[in-house]
This record gives C-alpha cells, structure tokens and sequence, in this order.
C-alpha cells in the first residue's frame, strides 16, 4: 500500500442513552451529518457494528443504518464491524445487503462475524453453541447470493444483482487462531 493509499475511517455503533425518541432520532441524525461531512474532508470509509438486546439504543439493523449512509455519502466505503451473521436468515440478509451495494453503487463491504454475547441467539432461534456451523452455513448461502449465481444449484436468484463482478467485499471479524483461519479460508478480508 502507497501513502497516498492510505485512508482514515468513521465507527459508530449508535447508541444512545437517552430513552426518549427524540434524543434518538436528533443523535442519529447528528451522526448522518457527521459522516456527511468526514468525507468532504477525505474520510474513505465509515463502519456500524451490531449488537442486540443491550438496551441502550445499539445498532440492531445495521444494513438499514448502511442504506442510510450509502445515501448521504458518494465515495466512502460502508461497511459493517462486524454483523452477527448465525443470527440472520442468509438469503434475506443477501437482499439487503445487494440493495445496499446498489444504493451505494458498489461500495458496501459487508464485514461478519461468529458473535460472542450467548443472551443474542434464542430469540433467534439458535444458541451460542451453533453459531460456527451456521456460520459457515450461511456463508455460503451468502456469498453465492451475493455473486449473483442461483441459489441451491437451481434457477432462482436473490435481487438486486451486485453492482460488481463478484458481488461486495464479504469480510470476516476474526480474534482467534480458528477464525482467523477460517477469514483466510473464506473472506475477501
């Protein structure tokens, strides 16, 4: 990577503490602003993180979050760091996730990883102690979504089809030896 490569980027994870609407929709809405103006500054990317059930506003729909950012900004990348991917359903979350790309014109990278909090999988319908093999489940539901090839070998195709060849850059969050192996295994970063 050149110097001139280099890029600084935004996180946010919304929360708010305040339980009035208001409070919240006036700090979503700062933040919106804030991004808008980071990249008129030179910002290269901005990235939500997810949580569920934390009772201080955290993000919970991240790609929703996305869509509004890809809407405000025109050349930053927006990402999420990191989506709990055991906990979405694979081939709605490839929908929005290609109608974000589309909305961005390309710029999404969808960043995912195992999750760790036990109290966000059953309402769900899973647990902690599944979450690798549905991991690695979903995964490839989602990626093969995402390139645009049919969905279990057949003539059905999630929509909209990516904006690249390819689809968008699905990244892996990754701490331990296994999954960092499995990022290198399996993610485009």
């Amino acid at each position: 990577m050149a110097a001139d490569d280099l890029t600084f980027g935004l996180y946010y994870d919304f929360r708010c503490l305040d339980p009035e609407p208001t409070a919240l929709t006036e700090r979503w809405q700062g933040i919106l602003e804030q991004v808008s103006w980071a990249e008129t500054l030179g910002y290269g990317s901005v990235w939500i993180s997810e949580h569920h059930f934390l009772g201080d506003n955290y993000a919970a729909s991240t790609l929703t979050l996305a869509a509004a950012l890809a809407a405000r900004t025109e050349r930053m990348w927006v990402g999420t760091n990191v989506l709990v991917l055991p906990v979405h359903d694979p081939v709605r979350l490839a929908e929005e996730a290609l109608t974000v790309d589309a909305l961005s014109g390309g710029r999404l990278r969808l960043g995912m990883g195992l999750g760790y909090r036990a109290a966000d999988y059953p309402p769900f319908g899973t647990s902690l102690a599944a979450r690798r093999r549905r991991f690695e489940d979903h995964w490839r539901v989602l990626r093969t979504a995402c390139r645009g090839e049919p969905l279990d070998g057949g003539d059905v195709h999630v929509s909209p089809r990516p904006v690249r060849d390819g689809g968008p850059e699905l990244w892996i969050g990754a701490l331990s030896a296994q999954a960092i192996e499995r990022a290198a295994r399996l993610a485009d970063g």
